[in-house]
Protein backbone atom coordinates (compact mmCIF):
# COMPACT_ATOMS: atom_id res chain seq x y z
CA UNK A 1 0.00 0.00 0.00
CA UNK A 2 1.37 3.41 -1.01
CA UNK A 3 0.83 6.10 1.60
CA UNK A 4 1.37 9.84 1.17
CA UNK A 5 1.67 11.98 4.29
CA UNK A 6 1.02 15.66 3.64
CA UNK A 7 3.10 17.57 6.17
CA UNK A 8 6.38 16.74 7.90
CA UNK A 9 5.84 18.25 11.32
CA UNK A 10 5.63 16.24 14.52
CA UNK A 11 2.39 14.42 13.63
CA UNK A 12 3.30 13.72 10.00
CA UNK A 13 6.77 12.53 10.97
CA UNK A 14 5.37 10.24 13.66
CA UNK A 15 2.91 8.74 11.18
CA UNK A 16 5.76 8.25 8.70
CA UNK A 17 7.97 6.42 11.21
CA UNK A 18 5.19 4.16 12.47
CA UNK A 19 3.83 3.32 9.03
CA UNK A 20 7.29 2.71 7.55
CA UNK A 21 8.18 0.44 10.50
CA UNK A 22 4.91 -1.42 9.90
CA UNK A 23 6.08 -2.14 6.35
CA UNK A 24 4.11 0.39 4.30
CA UNK A 25 5.51 2.24 1.27
CA UNK A 26 5.57 5.69 2.88
CA UNK A 27 6.20 9.09 1.28
CA UNK A 28 6.21 12.52 2.96
CA UNK A 29 5.23 15.74 1.19
CA UNK A 30 7.30 18.54 2.76
CA UNK A 31 8.45 22.07 2.04
CA UNK A 32 10.85 24.75 3.20
CA UNK A 33 13.46 24.12 5.85
CA UNK A 34 11.94 20.77 6.87
CA UNK A 35 12.23 19.53 3.29
CA UNK A 36 15.93 20.41 3.27
CA UNK A 37 16.51 18.59 6.57
CA UNK A 38 14.70 15.43 5.43
CA UNK A 39 16.53 15.36 2.10
CA UNK A 40 19.94 15.85 3.72
CA UNK A 41 19.62 13.93 7.00
CA UNK A 42 16.67 11.61 6.60
CA UNK A 43 13.98 11.31 9.25
CA UNK A 44 15.56 11.11 12.70
CA UNK A 45 13.58 9.97 15.73
CA UNK A 46 14.18 8.73 19.24
CA UNK A 47 13.19 5.23 20.29
CA UNK A 48 14.23 3.54 23.55
CA UNK A 49 16.65 6.40 24.25
CA UNK A 50 18.46 5.87 20.93
CA UNK A 51 18.43 8.20 17.94
CA UNK A 52 17.40 6.29 14.85
CA UNK A 53 17.12 7.18 11.20
CA UNK A 54 14.47 5.93 8.84
CA UNK A 55 14.64 6.45 5.12
CA UNK A 56 11.34 7.60 3.67
CA UNK A 57 10.70 9.13 0.29
CA UNK A 58 10.34 12.92 0.45
CA UNK A 59 8.60 15.05 -2.19
CA UNK A 60 8.25 18.79 -2.63
CA UNK A 61 5.74 18.52 -5.45
CA UNK A 62 3.32 15.93 -6.79
CA UNK A 63 3.21 14.81 -10.39
CA UNK A 64 -0.08 14.42 -12.24
CA UNK A 65 0.45 10.66 -12.47
CA UNK A 66 1.31 10.14 -8.77
CA UNK A 67 -1.11 7.66 -7.23
CA UNK A 68 -1.40 6.78 -3.56
CA UNK A 69 -3.73 4.34 -1.84
CA UNK A 70 -3.92 6.43 1.28
CA UNK A 71 -3.35 10.20 1.52
CA UNK A 72 -2.91 11.35 5.14
CA UNK A 73 -2.97 14.89 6.41
CA UNK A 74 -0.21 15.29 8.99
CA UNK A 75 -2.09 18.01 10.85
CA UNK A 76 -3.39 17.16 14.33
CA UNK A 77 -6.83 15.54 14.37
CA UNK A 78 -7.25 15.96 10.62
CA UNK A 79 -6.51 12.91 8.55
CA UNK A 80 -8.44 11.32 5.74
CA UNK A 81 -10.20 8.18 6.87
CA UNK A 82 -12.11 6.22 4.28
CA UNK A 83 -12.32 3.13 6.39
CA UNK A 84 -10.30 0.52 8.19
CA UNK A 85 -7.52 0.16 5.61
CA UNK A 86 -6.96 3.78 4.70
CA UNK A 87 -6.02 5.85 7.74
CA UNK A 88 -3.05 5.91 10.08
CA UNK A 89 -5.20 5.33 13.15
CA UNK A 90 -6.69 2.22 11.55
CA UNK A 91 -3.48 0.93 9.93
CA UNK A 92 -1.28 0.99 13.00
CA UNK A 93 -1.33 -1.91 15.47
Amino acid sequence: MRILIYGAGVIGSLYAVLLKEAGYDTTIYARGHRLDILQNQGLLYKKNNHIKKIDVKVLDQLQDDDRYDCPLDGLPQQYFCRGRDTCAHCLLP
